[in-house]
């Protein structure tokens, strides 16, 4: 790849629309996990919280619940998952997270525990959506 040449994860911040000065610890233009587990979210009290307050740091608004998200989102294959995307585990309005790279996801179980980072078959995979 020649050097000046944008890298996936510049191609994907370009096509998200998603500005990196917007959230300074995001990976190329999309939430990043360290970010949103490192300070208290208060709207972030279960999975779809979470998933949602994490790209609004990064200046993207996303429907409340899991099966609203799954509904908007663009569906993406799950060989082809970028950090950032939202993963959903055992159906389509159940369980939520999103991907953080290297075959793990990170995820709010439940609420009142914390969150979590696990390997993404860490539960049924279901599928998986671009915000």
């Amino acid at each position: 790849m020649a050097a000046d040449a944008p890298s996936d994860g510049a191609s994907a911040a370009a096509q998200h629309r998603v500005p990196t000065r917007t959230c300074p610890a995001a990976t190329r233009g999309r939430p990043e996990h360290r970010h949103i587990a490192s300070r208290p979210i208060a709207e972030a009290s279960d999975c779809s919280g979470l998933v949602g307050a994490a790209w609004r740091s990064a200046g993207v608004s996303l429907p409340r619940t899991v099966k609203q998200m799954y509904d908007a989102g663009r569906k993406v294959a799950k060989s082809d998952l970028q950090p950032g995307d939202v993963i959903y585990w055992y159906n389509d309005n159940q369980h939520n997270g999103m991907y953080v790279g290297n075959g793990k996801a990170i995820h709010a179980p439940r609420t009142g525990k914390n969150i979590e980072i696990v390997p993404l078959d860490s539960m049924p995979f279901f599928a998986a959506s671009r915000p």
